[in-house]
């Protein structure tokens, strides 16, 4: 799709009180390709798949000459692709085997864009690395015994950059483009505060066992998981400047570089549940401990231009908490025909 299957959406009073451009969809696309099949005759089989889409909307805002032609509307335009392959291998007759990869990476070309920020003031969002991963074991032991088991990853690891306009130090001295702020326009112009970088990484293991019979079926298991996330972040000149009618009156003084890290130590469930059926009733009750402990590292961040390097002393324990939850449920088949319950 594309704008000429759109109407305007702005009013001639919007556009003569001083609404820039009329905001719209500039085009939205979605493409799809699979191919699936045996590796190996009755014993291995894989997917794979590729999906490459984007909605690019045209925002109320026009260039200023910066990053585009002056009086051209801003366009907000983005990436998205997601490139996936899972194998199934049937190992033995009651082994089976699964495995999966998703590359999903997501492109941000003026990411934080809104009406108050200048297309100068936005960043560019890429992705580092950003997966999900799993693998899953499943054993029908006997014809009433299940087993289970898997791992699974999940990271996401992006990065926003300036514009590829901005300057650093070294081509604007002595701290490049500065950050600026317009008080009487609520207006980010000239570059955004700062570059930065969040990734998070999660994984969990899981086992478990069911046992089930005409009219029982009982269920236990473990979740453990662990993990950690950081952001760091950097800023030309480590202040935001503030103008009032395009003269300067304040900065705000940033404590940059930043650096900070936090960890997921322990993250487990345990439960057991039970679904037993006695003629026409059906109970299901169940519990479940779950388990997480945090902590920060030991850290340390550089010199800035307002601050010393400084060092953090690490933190156990935070948080550390314990829950145990009950559940308890029953249906009772009023006539016995399975109808009413």
């Amino acid at each position: 799709s594309n704008k000429s299957l759109q109407t305007l959406n702005a009013s001639a009073e919007q556009l003569a009180a001083g609404l820039p451009a009329s905001p719209g969809i500039d085009n939205i696309y979605d493409m799809n390709l699979s191919v699936g099949g045996p590796v190996m005759k009755d014993r291995v089989w894989f997917f794979a798949s590729y999906r490459r889409w984007a909605a690019n909307p045209r925002m109320p805002m026009l260039h200023d000459g910066k990053l585009g032609p002056a009086g051209t509307q801003l366009v907000d335009r983005n990436l998205n692709t997601s490139t996936g392959v899972r194998f199934t291998a049937q190992v033995t007759p009651r082994n089976k085997v699964t495995a999966y990869y998703d590359s999903v990476p997501r492109i941000e070309y003026y990411n934080n864009v809104a009406p108050e920020r200048r297309p100068e003031a936005t960043g560019v969002a890429k992705p580092k690395l950003s997966y999900v991963a799993q693998v899953k074991w499943t054993s029908p032991i006997s014809n009433t015994l299940l087993a289970e088991a898997g791992w699974s990853g999940n990271f996401r690891g992006y990065r926003g950059k300036f514009q590829p306009e901005t300057r650093n130090a070294s081509e604007y001295p002595p701290y490049g483009d500065i950050a600026k702020f317009e008080v009487l326009t609520n207006t980010f112009y000239n570059n955004i505060t700062n570059e930065w970088y969040n990734p998070f990484w999660k994984h969990q293991s899981m086992a478990s066992l069911s046992y089930v019979t005409g009219a029982h079926a009982l269920k236990g298991g473990v979740q453990y998981g662990k993990g950690w996330s950081f952001s760091e972040g950097t800023s030309n000149g480590d202040i935001l400047q503030r103008y009032r009618g395009g003269v300067p009156f304040s900065v705000d003084a940033l404590a940059t570089p930043l650096y900070w890290r936090s960890e997921i130590d322990m993250d487990m469930g345990v439960f057991l549940q039970d679904t037993w059926t006695i003629k026409r009733l059906t109970m299901n009750p169940g519990v479940r401990i779950d388990k997480f402990v945090g902590s920060v590292p030991a850290q340390s961040m550089p010199a800035g231009r307002f601050l010393p390097a400084r060092s953090f002393a690490p933190i156990e324990n935070l948080p550390n908490w314990t829950d145990v939850s009950l559940r308890f449920g029953a249906a009772y088949d009023l006539f016995g025909n399975g109808r009413t319950a």
